[in-house]
Protein backbone atom coordinates (compact mmCIF):
# COMPACT_ATOMS: atom_id res chain seq x y z
CA UNK A 1 0.00 0.00 0.00
CA UNK A 2 1.23 3.40 -1.32
CA UNK A 3 1.80 6.47 0.53
CA UNK A 4 -1.05 7.91 -0.97
CA UNK A 5 -3.80 5.41 -0.87
CA UNK A 6 -2.83 5.15 3.14
CA UNK A 7 -2.96 9.27 3.63
CA UNK A 8 -6.82 8.82 1.62
CA UNK A 9 -7.88 5.92 4.07
CA UNK A 10 -6.94 7.77 6.52
CA UNK A 11 -8.86 10.64 5.50
CA UNK A 12 -12.15 8.49 6.12
CA UNK A 13 -11.46 5.87 8.66
CA UNK A 14 -9.89 8.33 11.49
CA UNK A 15 -10.67 12.32 10.86
CA UNK A 16 -14.72 13.03 9.28
CA UNK A 17 -14.35 16.60 9.63
CA UNK A 18 -11.88 16.26 6.17
CA UNK A 19 -11.30 18.22 4.55
CA UNK A 20 -12.33 21.50 7.66
CA UNK A 21 -9.74 19.46 10.27
CA UNK A 22 -7.53 16.69 8.84
CA UNK A 23 -5.11 14.84 10.91
CA UNK A 24 -3.05 14.38 7.50
CA UNK A 25 -2.91 18.28 7.64
CA UNK A 26 0.73 20.23 9.40
CA UNK A 27 -0.57 22.69 12.11
CA UNK A 28 -2.12 25.83 11.42
CA UNK A 29 -2.43 25.00 8.13
CA UNK A 30 -6.12 25.65 6.12
CA UNK A 31 -7.42 24.27 2.97
CA UNK A 32 -10.38 26.37 0.98
CA UNK A 33 -13.53 24.13 1.22
CA UNK A 34 -15.89 24.20 -1.81
CA UNK A 35 -19.07 26.16 -0.98
CA UNK A 36 -20.92 22.61 -1.27
CA UNK A 37 -19.42 21.50 1.80
CA UNK A 38 -17.04 19.00 2.96
CA UNK A 39 -19.56 16.46 1.57
CA UNK A 40 -18.39 16.93 -1.77
CA UNK A 41 -14.93 16.49 -0.90
CA UNK A 42 -15.28 13.45 0.45
CA UNK A 43 -17.05 12.20 -2.28
CA UNK A 44 -13.98 13.04 -4.50
CA UNK A 45 -11.27 11.87 -2.30
CA UNK A 46 -13.19 8.56 -1.75
CA UNK A 47 -13.68 8.18 -6.07
CA UNK A 48 -9.72 8.94 -6.15
CA UNK A 49 -9.03 6.15 -3.98
CA UNK A 50 -11.31 4.10 -5.76
CA UNK A 51 -9.76 5.15 -8.68
CA UNK A 52 -6.26 4.11 -6.95
CA UNK A 53 -7.46 0.83 -6.11
CA UNK A 54 -8.97 -0.53 -9.52
CA UNK A 55 -5.98 0.58 -11.18
CA UNK A 56 -3.25 -0.88 -8.47
CA UNK A 57 -2.00 -3.70 -10.73
CA UNK A 58 -1.97 -1.36 -13.85
CA UNK A 59 1.39 -0.42 -15.48
CA UNK A 60 2.32 3.31 -15.73
CA UNK A 61 5.01 5.05 -17.10
CA UNK A 62 4.74 8.16 -15.07
CA UNK A 63 7.47 9.11 -12.47
CA UNK A 64 7.13 7.91 -8.74
CA UNK A 65 6.07 10.22 -6.47
CA UNK A 66 8.67 11.81 -4.13
CA UNK A 67 8.89 11.78 0.06
CA UNK A 68 5.49 13.53 1.11
CA UNK A 69 8.13 15.50 3.45
CA UNK A 70 8.27 17.46 0.55
CA UNK A 71 4.64 18.49 0.11
CA UNK A 72 4.01 19.65 4.22
CA UNK A 73 3.42 23.05 3.90
CA UNK A 74 3.68 23.52 0.30
CA UNK A 75 0.28 25.65 -0.96
CA UNK A 76 -1.15 24.40 -4.61
CA UNK A 77 -3.56 26.74 -6.45
CA UNK A 78 -6.36 24.95 -8.40
CA UNK A 79 -8.30 26.41 -11.20
CA UNK A 80 -11.01 24.62 -13.03
CA UNK A 81 -14.89 25.66 -13.75
CA UNK A 82 -15.85 21.94 -13.78
CA UNK A 83 -16.68 21.16 -10.09
CA UNK A 84 -15.73 17.33 -10.17
CA UNK A 85 -12.36 17.85 -11.54
CA UNK A 86 -11.97 20.84 -9.42
CA UNK A 87 -12.79 18.99 -6.18
CA UNK A 88 -11.04 15.41 -7.62
CA UNK A 89 -8.13 17.61 -7.97
CA UNK A 90 -8.23 19.28 -4.80
CA UNK A 91 -8.82 15.95 -2.42
CA UNK A 92 -6.29 14.52 -4.00
CA UNK A 93 -3.31 17.31 -3.14
CA UNK A 94 -4.84 17.84 -0.14
CA UNK A 95 -4.98 14.47 1.14
CA UNK A 96 -1.15 14.33 0.13
CA UNK A 97 -0.12 17.10 2.30
CA UNK A 98 -0.29 19.93 0.51
CA UNK A 99 -2.58 23.19 1.20
CA UNK A 100 -4.98 23.60 -1.27
CA UNK A 101 -6.78 26.81 -2.45
CA UNK A 102 -9.61 26.14 -5.62
CA UNK A 103 -10.71 28.94 -7.54
CA UNK A 104 -13.73 28.42 -10.12
CA UNK A 105 -12.45 31.42 -12.27
CA UNK A 106 -9.15 32.86 -14.03
CA UNK A 107 -10.66 36.21 -12.01
CA UNK A 108 -11.34 34.46 -8.90
CA UNK A 109 -7.61 32.75 -8.80
CA UNK A 110 -6.03 35.63 -9.73
CA UNK A 111 -7.66 37.33 -6.61
CA UNK A 112 -6.91 34.86 -4.33
CA UNK A 113 -2.64 35.37 -5.46
CA UNK A 114 -3.18 38.82 -3.83
CA UNK A 115 -3.61 37.01 -0.33
CA UNK A 116 -1.67 34.45 -0.67
CA UNK A 117 1.26 33.27 -2.61
CA UNK A 118 1.30 29.51 -3.63
CA UNK A 119 3.90 27.38 -4.71
CA UNK A 120 2.46 25.87 -8.34
CA UNK A 121 -0.63 26.43 -9.96
CA UNK A 122 -2.60 23.39 -11.83
CA UNK A 123 -5.02 24.93 -14.17
CA UNK A 124 -7.65 23.46 -16.68
CA UNK A 125 -7.24 25.08 -20.25
CA UNK A 126 -10.85 25.35 -21.42
CA UNK A 127 -12.72 27.94 -19.26
CA UNK A 128 -15.00 31.20 -19.42
CA UNK A 129 -14.73 34.02 -19.54
CA UNK A 130 -11.47 33.42 -19.26
CA UNK A 131 -8.97 30.61 -20.42
CA UNK A 132 -5.82 28.83 -19.57
CA UNK A 133 -3.71 30.75 -22.78
CA UNK A 134 -5.24 33.96 -20.88
CA UNK A 135 -4.08 32.97 -17.32
CA UNK A 136 -0.56 32.29 -18.45
CA UNK A 137 -0.46 35.62 -19.96
CA UNK A 138 -1.67 37.29 -16.66
CA UNK A 139 0.94 35.25 -14.46
CA UNK A 140 3.75 37.03 -16.51
CA UNK A 141 2.09 40.48 -15.11
CA UNK A 142 1.27 39.37 -11.54
CA UNK A 143 4.20 39.64 -9.21
CA UNK A 144 2.75 36.94 -6.91
CA UNK A 145 2.95 34.24 -9.48
CA UNK A 146 6.89 35.45 -11.08
CA UNK A 147 8.17 32.22 -10.59
CA UNK A 148 5.46 29.89 -10.06
CA UNK A 149 5.46 26.94 -11.75
CA UNK A 150 2.36 26.41 -14.08
CA UNK A 151 0.41 22.92 -14.85
CA UNK A 152 -1.81 23.00 -17.00
CA UNK A 153 -4.15 20.18 -17.43
CA UNK A 154 -6.78 19.35 -20.13
CA UNK A 155 -9.30 16.47 -21.09
CA UNK A 156 -10.32 18.17 -24.60
CA UNK A 157 -7.07 18.97 -26.50
CA UNK A 158 -6.63 17.54 -29.58
CA UNK A 159 -4.38 20.39 -31.17
CA UNK A 160 -0.35 20.09 -31.11
CA UNK A 161 -0.31 23.72 -31.80
CA UNK A 162 -2.29 24.57 -28.43
CA UNK A 163 0.22 22.53 -25.79
CA UNK A 164 2.84 23.89 -27.66
CA UNK A 165 1.38 27.37 -27.33
CA UNK A 166 0.51 26.65 -23.26
CA UNK A 167 4.90 25.67 -22.80
CA UNK A 168 5.78 28.21 -24.93
CA UNK A 169 4.07 31.00 -22.59
CA UNK A 170 5.16 29.44 -19.64
CA UNK A 171 3.75 26.73 -18.51
CA UNK A 172 5.81 24.16 -17.01
CA UNK A 173 4.06 21.17 -18.00
CA UNK A 174 0.94 20.46 -19.89
CA UNK A 175 -1.28 17.58 -18.64
CA UNK A 176 -3.77 15.50 -20.62
CA UNK A 177 -7.02 13.81 -18.76
CA UNK A 178 -7.39 11.58 -17.67
CA UNK A 179 -4.77 10.79 -14.86
CA UNK A 180 -4.26 8.87 -12.19
CA UNK A 181 -4.14 10.38 -8.64
CA UNK A 182 -0.82 8.66 -8.21
CA UNK A 183 0.81 10.13 -11.62
CA UNK A 184 -0.98 13.79 -10.86
CA UNK A 185 0.57 13.63 -7.61
CA UNK A 186 4.14 12.64 -9.60
CA UNK A 187 4.31 15.31 -11.57
CA UNK A 188 3.55 17.88 -9.28
CA UNK A 189 5.94 16.98 -7.12
CA UNK A 190 8.69 17.38 -9.94
CA UNK A 191 7.24 20.44 -11.48
CA UNK A 192 7.61 21.74 -7.73
CA UNK A 193 10.99 20.16 -7.78
CA UNK A 194 12.06 21.13 -11.21
CA UNK A 195 11.14 24.68 -10.35
CA UNK A 196 13.17 24.75 -7.61
CA UNK A 197 16.45 23.57 -9.23
CA UNK A 198 15.63 26.27 -12.22
CA UNK A 199 14.93 24.44 -15.23
CA UNK A 200 12.04 23.81 -17.62
CA UNK A 201 10.58 20.77 -18.41
CA UNK A 202 7.55 19.86 -21.21
CA UNK A 203 5.26 16.40 -20.59
CA UNK A 204 4.32 15.47 -23.89
CA UNK A 205 0.98 13.65 -22.87
CA UNK A 206 -1.27 15.35 -25.04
Amino acid sequence: MGPFRRNLESVFSIDPDFPTRSLQEPPNTVAAVPPEGKARWNSAAKYALSTLQNNSNAKTTSPPMTASTDTIARTILVIGNIPTNLDLDGATLQSSGYKVLLAESVNSAIALTEETHPDLVLSDLYMRPLDGFDFLEIAKRTPALRGVPIVIISSTCTLERERRHCLEHGAARFLRRPIQPEALLAEIAEALSTSRRGTGHENTNC
